[in-house]
């Protein structure tokens, strides 16, 4: 399966940009039966709510409480080292704490991580 691509939009208003993360999909990753998608698409605006609550993948991966603040600023479309920034911490600490992020997650690229926070967080909420 190719690897997810993340871009970021620039907002004409010169806001913080728009994360899209486009992902193939595979038949075990599609909901529907009879149509498979070849892609998903998600847009995040990281100016909204957060779509992705720190408890939910704390409880969903067993990451640390620092470990999910990191990952909620990756999905919203941060780099590493602004993300570290914002959290108030080094970038060698936050290359640490995403290292246990990938190992937790079972996963080894950001764009492979962010897919899976998000397809997993949206399953949860039709879920619920």
């Amino acid at each position: 399966m190719a690897p997810a691509c993340a871009v970021r939009a620039e907002r004409p208003s010169g806001g913080r940009p728009y994360a899209i993360l486009v992902s193939p999909l595979s038949e075990s990753t599609s909901l529907m039966t009879t149509i498979r998608p070849a892609v998903c698409v998600i847009i995040s605006d990281p100016e909204r709510q957060n779509l992705l609550p720190e408890k939910a993948l704390r409880n969903l991966f067993g990451l640390a409480p620092a470990e999910a603040r990191l990952a909620v600023r990756l999905a919203r479309g941060d780099e590493l080292r602004s993300a570290a920034a914002e959290l108030n911490i080094t970038y060698a600490t936050a290359r640490t704490q995403l290292a246990a992020i990938f190992r937790k997650t079972s996963t080894s690229r950001q764009g492979e991580l962010i897919r899976l926070l998000l397809i997993s967080v949206l399953s949860l909420q039709s879920q619920g």
